[in-house]
Formats: C-alpha cells, structure tokens, sequence
C-alpha cells in the first residue's frame, strides 16, 4: 500500500476529484423492444468530492440494508478517555485499537458479526459506533476496551428507554431491545452523513489517517444491489456518446426499424423506445 502524504492528497484532488464528471459514461442493457442506453457523467466515486459522496453514501445504504437483512442488531458506542492527543496519531490508532478488540471478542464469540463506523465530533476527537449481532455483557466489552487505552461503553438500542422516556443509556433493561436491520443501516449511513464526517471537509488529515466510514467483520459482506446495465464507453464529449441515437436514425431511415427517442432525466440521458423525445444539448 503506497504511503500517502500532502503531495498525494493534492494529486488525488487534482487528477481524481479535479476530472469528476468532464466525460461521458454509456451504459447499455437489452430490452424486449430492444437496447437501451443512459449516458451520465462519469463520477470520480472518491469520498473526497461533495457530489459522489452523496452517491456513496446511498449506495452504501442500500448495501447495509440488503446485508443486514437476516440478523437483529444491537448498538454499541466505543469512546476514547483522552482528547488531548492528537488527532491524527489518534485516528491512525483507531483501526489498530479496533482489530484487536474484536480479537478479544473473537476468542468468546468466534462467529461474531459487526459493522463499525467511525464518528468525529465537532472538535473533530473520533469515537466509535458498531452493531453487533449478538448480545455481550457490557462488563465484558469494558473490561477489554480498558484494557487498550479506550474509555467507556455504552450499549443502547435506537430508541428511547421506554420506562425514563429519554435516550441514553437503557438502566431499566440490561437487554435492550435489539435494532431492525432498517434501523442498523439508517442509523450508519447518518453517522457517517454528519457535517464534521465530511472527508471534503477535513482534508488532509482524512488522507493520511486512511479513515475508513465503514468496516464489517469477514463474515458479513456488504452485498452490492444488482444491475442488469453493462458498460458500454467513456466518451470525452456528449456527441460523441450519442452514437446510438444517430446509428438508430440512420437505420431507420433506409431500413423498416422502430426510431429511438431520448429522455433528460436529472443526472442522465436515457435512449430508448416509448419515450417522448427531448432535445440533448
């Protein structure tokens, strides 16, 4: 894994999220009246720039939901004791103190499965939110999360207490109730949408602590949802990606074929049949 510095942010920045969106993506799948195509911008998908994180972000929450599906969650928030460490050194820490605190919970409960996000607060200080698919005694996670250099545990459902009517943690009820897979993937997915999560934002220090949004245990894989488009080009210039629409309407016009018709939508064009027609720019 190459080691990243300033000069690697800025190239990222520049070469990567600097070209998002200048050229033209063609998609193609097979229909009963015939091909479909949709040109969209070709997104650079780097967490650093506004607009395809906003698209990580949906896709990663479709992918939680299609994942988490067959278990019933419980919420559990990791946090650190001493904020005046540096940020970045604590960070950096952050994925190491993890593994091994879930190796510690391995040795218990070898076939334990978990999502872990990393939350920022405002003064930018991390703390840790996993689910789990299992109850573990609090004492137990404490006791270990002590042990490597992190503070307290709390375990909580995402709901409020039912008997005290506030959020926090659940003192009437040693077993809270368990979180749908809805509630586990939403409540993921707005973590890590806060304003001071935002990678654009932070910067530099976001590069080189490698931050990752989302981790999940080996035996969990985040399942993309399914798609019967194929890829079909990357053209630098929307003429050029039209090629469809123009071959189309020269055959149509010497050969006894159904004309293509496009479609503007708000991110892409769809070239199909049975549309009304639009005029592309």
């Amino acid at each position: 894994m190459p080691e990243r510095s300033p000069q690697t942010f800025e190239l990222h920045m520049s070469e990567v999220v600097g070209h998002c969106a200048t050229t033209w993506l063609l998609l193609k799948r097979d229909t009963v009246l015939g091909p479909e195509y949709i040109i969209t911008p070709k997104l650079c998908k780097s967490n650093f720039c506004p607009t395809c994180r906003a698209q990580n972000l949906i896709r990663l929450r479709h992918a939680l939901l299609s994942s988490l599906r067959k278990h019933r969650w419980r919420l559990i928030t990791l946090t650190y004791p001493d904020h005046s460490t540096d940020v970045l050194d604590q960070l950096r820490n952050t994925a190491r103190q993890f593994k091994r605190f879930i190796q510690r919970i391995r040795r218990r409960y070898p076939l334990v499965q978990f999502v872990r996000t990393v939350e920022l607060h405002q003064s930018t200080f991390p703390h840790l939110h996993m689910i789990i698919d299992r109850y573990i005694p609090e004492a137990f996670l404490q006791k270990h999360w002590h042990d490597l250099g992190g503070g307290w545990v709390d375990i909580r459902a995402h709901r409020r207490c039912q008997v005290c009517v506030t959020p926090g943690k659940w003192l009437h009820n040693p077993k809270p109730k368990p979180l749908t897979y809805q509630e586990a993937a939403h409540y993921l997915t707005e973590e890590i949408e806060k304003y001071q999560q935002d990678p654009h934002r932070l910067g530099l220090t976001y590069w080189l602590a490698r931050v990752r949004s989302i981790t999940t245990s080996r035996n969990l894989k985040l399942r993309p949802s399914s798609s019967d488009w194929q890829f079909e080009g990357v053209y630098n210039e929307l003429s050029e990606a039209m090629w469809p629409y123009q071959l189309n309407h020269e055959l149509a016009a010497t050969h006894d074929r159904p004309t293509m018709t496009t479609h503007d939508g708000r991110s892409a064009i769809h070239l199909g049949y049975g549309f009304p027609d639009t005029e592309t720019s």
